[in-house]
């Protein structure tokens, strides 16, 4: 056993080893990304040792939790008297290996006591380029993301509670001092206008890469003005599309709790709201802006010499799936390998319809 499986496997989160995987239990009711988690999946990530994290169904998820247990492939396993089940994806697991095969299946029974949601959140994820420079300062389009809910980021640090005030400057500097290694930040709102995002830094052949994987709270369900806000969202692409270089951004809302937490029954799935082809991506696909007017119903955006497409996507008359059907469309027309190689975003499509 390697130095660094024997160090993973001592550690104080971790209740047990089953069948040669990593058992870290909990009965908390709520799983945030604390900084002893994340020193556990790191740890988890340097041994290549499986891990799981198993809790009962009356636990949820924060936003930062969710997307690092994504981001690192790490099952959240759910046990009840029924059986278990996978968390995130509802379907029946017959042991804990079983979390780490991905094939589909139909959701666990126990998983369908559907919540009732509450609120419209917007889930948004956007690539940013920056000059590798003095000059760059990340946070930006998190900033612009708040601003149609009337929110904005008031907290932001590597973990779970996010300790520092918002500073961009701040933030930028923490992120600089780790390059060239990857920066991975949350940030927060408030509790009267919840908001929470993770902000990835990394450095690549172009520049500095910024992803902002943001949850917004839109309001209340039945309230006009949450719709309201949602096209706001939409119109303020077109201020996204002028900060230093978007590369990519894609808009979707959902139904969801107020809180913005995850948990393990079966949630709706988003709705496509629109999507961002930033200025650098027109040019390196050589998009045609009058073509993806005519196909796709996008709009120019950004600077008249270096124009970015807007692309609506949502008509509330129609059911989600054809809205999902325009994006398939679109990403296979765009390319999605040709899109990673020359921008990093990844256009993947059953991610987004997991969030």
């Amino acid at each position: 056993m390697s130095r660094d499986a024997k160090s993973m496997l001592s550690h104080p989160l971790i209740d047990g080893i089953v069948e040669g995987i990593a058992v870290s239990e909990s009965r908390a009711p709520l799983l945030a990304l604390t900084a002893t988690r994340t020193d556990l999946l790191m740890q988890a990530g340097r041994a290549r040792h499986p891990l799981v994290f198993l809790t009962g169904d009356g636990t949820r998820l924060t936003e930062p939790m969710r997307a690092a247990l994504a981001a690192t492939r790490v099952p959240w396993v759910v046990r009840t008297a029924g059986g278990l089940r996978d968390g995130l994806t509802w379907r029946p697991l017959a042991d804990l290996a079983a979390a780490f095969d991905s094939t589909p299946a139909a959701p666990h029974p126990d998983a369908l006591s559907l919540e009732q949601p509450t609120t419209l959140q917007l889930v948004a994820s956007v690539s940013v380029r920056h000059r590798a420079d003095a000059s760059t300062r990340l946070g930006a389009a998190l900033e612009v993301l708040a601003r149609p809910a009337e929110a904005a980021p008031m907290a932001w640090g590597p973990n779970e509670p996010a300790e520092f005030a918002w500073d961009r400057d701040a933030l930028t500097a923490f992120a600089r001092a780790r390059m060239p290694s990857d920066t991975r930040l949350i940030a927060t709102g408030d509790a009267t206008r919840p908001m929470v995002a993770t902000l990835t830094a990394r450095r690549t052949a172009r520049g500095v890469e910024e992803v902002t994987e943001a949850l917004v709270s839109l309001g209340a369900l039945d309230d006009p003005a949450t719709d309201a806000r949602a096209d706001a969202a939409v119109e303020l692409l077109d201020e996204l599309a002028v900060t230093p270089w978007p590369l990519m951004a894609a808009l979707f809302t959902r139904p969801g709790r107020a809180d913005l937490t995850t948990s393990a029954f079966v949630a709706p799935m988003p709705r496509p709201l629109a999507l961002l082809i930033g200025a650098p991506a027109v040019r390196d696909l050589m998009l045609d802006p009058a073509v993806w007017a005519e196909r796709f119903g996008a709009r120019v955006a950004g600077r008249p010499r270096t124009p970015a497409l807007v692309i609506p996507l949502r008509r509330s008359e129609e059911p989600a799936e054809i809205a999902w059907n325009r994006v398939v469309e679109v990403t296979e027309t765009l390319g999605v390998e040709r899109v990673a190689e020359l921008t990093g975003f990844r256009l993947d499509i059953d991610e987004w319809r997991n969030r």
